[in-house]
């Protein structure tokens, strides 16, 4: 098996190929199927609705949201978190952004279930509350991923830069740079948006995956499905050495040779792949 994941290419090449693969633009017709990962609908380039997204507005309409909930079920009772380690594209940005020099830090371990009071309050509770199209509180008005991939984009069209932003941030007239910063700021809302997106951004040159860690509801889902996850680590304590190895490698900060197994897990195999001792293992 693990010959078969090192034929497939290392989990970074998978992540980009899911993240062009999401964003290609010309499948735009597959915009009704769900993909469990991060990647927002509202986004140019996207191809697949998020499930988060299609969850917020079911709740508005009292509906139980099957199609989204029966795609992250099954994934996540077949592989676990897999999804967010080998195809969430804001998880691959996190991940980038952590290889730069800054200090390094580590996550509260209390913050880990901020993402299901995230998940619980503002994915359903609020939406169900409030039953609008549209409300300040709904988890996809300040999502940090749809500041990234659809606000952004949106508001350098609405400049005129189109989808070529540093050319025409280079040649842009003085009225084009008004039009930008009237663009990206409407109203309060946008700057509790645009600094969210900061504090994430910044946080993940600190401290691996902060958003998948402490905010990010789809993650919170896969938790609570993954418990009964037909894929699974294994420690062998006759070949694990307690070294602490795997920690370093882990790209959500666990020590897989005592947490296997653990709700924060994503299942990237990092742990197995890039280590020789034979610790810790996949098993079904």
């Amino acid at each position: 098996m693990r010959a078969m994941v090192r034929w497939l290419g290392r989990r970074r090449n998978v992540q980009i190929a899911s993240l062009l693969a999401m964003n290609s633009f010309f499948l735009q017709s597959l915009r009704v199927v769900c993909v469990p990962a991060m990647n927002c609908y509202m986004c140019p380039l996207s191809v697949f609705a998020c499930p988060i997204g299609v969850m917020v507005q079911m709740s508005t309409v009292v509906a139980v949201p099957l199609l989204a909930l029966g795609i992250v079920g099954l994934v996540a009772a077949g592989a676990g978190r897999f999804a967010c380690g080998w195809i969430c594209p804001f998880g691959l940005m996190q991940e980038w952004i952590y290889k730069l020099r800054a200090p390094k830090l580590s996550l509260p371990k209390a913050l880990r279930f901020a993402r299901y009071a995230v998940l619980a309050v503002f994915v359903f509770a609020v939406p169900l509350y409030y039953q609008a199209k549209e409300h300040p509180l709904y988890f996809c008005s300040w999502c940090p991923v749809g500041t990234l991939e659809a606000a952004i984009p949106d508001g350098l069209a609405k400049a005129g830069m189109g989808l070529k932003p540093v050319a025409a941030f280079l040649n842009a007239s003085p009225a084009q740079f008004r039009m930008a910063v009237d663009a990206f700021s409407v109203g309060p809302m946008m700057w509790v948006k645009w600094g969210l997106l900061a504090v994430v951004l910044l946080s993940a040159a600190m401290v691996k995956r902060p958003f998948c860690r402490a905010i990010c509801p789809l993650g919170a889902l896969f938790s609570l499905f993954g418990r009964f996850s037909w894929l699974q680590l294994k420690v062998n304590r006759e070949r694990c050495r307690a070294c602490n190895a795997c920690k370093k490698v882990c790209p959500v900060d666990l020590e897989p040779s005592t947490e296997a197994g653990s709700a924060e897990c994503i299942t990237c195999l990092d742990c197995w792949t890039e280590l020789k001792c034979g610790g810790i293992k996949p098993s079904v």
